[in-house]
């Protein structure tokens, strides 16, 4: 848990995040297949934002930074899905491309913000355009 919250804050706090990924091991761009490997194990919520500056995305940081123990509990990946390569998929660095890739696959404009909830079976279980207090997360994620 300790971990989580400090990947999150040096995230937050850093301007630019270098991964130290080879670029054999880094994410293909192809996302609805790397969606498939949390199929049956964990849920997966996805925050869109436009940059890690946006209003809406510094709220649900926020949010989110209190209840990585909320996380665990319901066995959830946490993406953020940012437009360029700032984004992050699950502690790991997230490509523009992938990003795009996420993009479409969940029908997410250009600088839109929006937390997308996906259960253990892929199946989307929540889309709001706002950022999501934990009594709404519990709604949608289910242990």
């Amino acid at each position: 848990m300790r971990l989580l919250l400090f990947l999150l804050s040096i995230f937050l706090l850093s301007p630019s995040i270098s991964s130290g990924l080879s670029a054999k091991n880094k994410p293909t761009g192809n996302y609805e297949y790397s969606l498939k490997k949390y199929k049956g194990k964990q849920n997966v919520l996805l925050v869109f934002a436009p940059t890690k500056k946006n209003s809406e995305f510094l709220k649900q940081s926020e949010i989110l930074k209190e209840q990585f123990k909320f996380l665990n509990e319901r066995k959830t990946a946490l993406f953020f899905v940012l437009e360029g390569d700032n984004g992050r998929a699950d502690n790991l660095k997230l490509r523009d491309s992938d990003a795009k890739d996420l993009r479409k696959q969940f029908n997410v404009k250009d600088g839109s913000f929006l937390v997308v909830a996906v259960d253990k079976t892929g199946k989307t279980v929540g889309k709001k355009t706002l950022p999501q207090s934990l009594d709404e997360l519990k709604k949608f994620l289910k242990p």
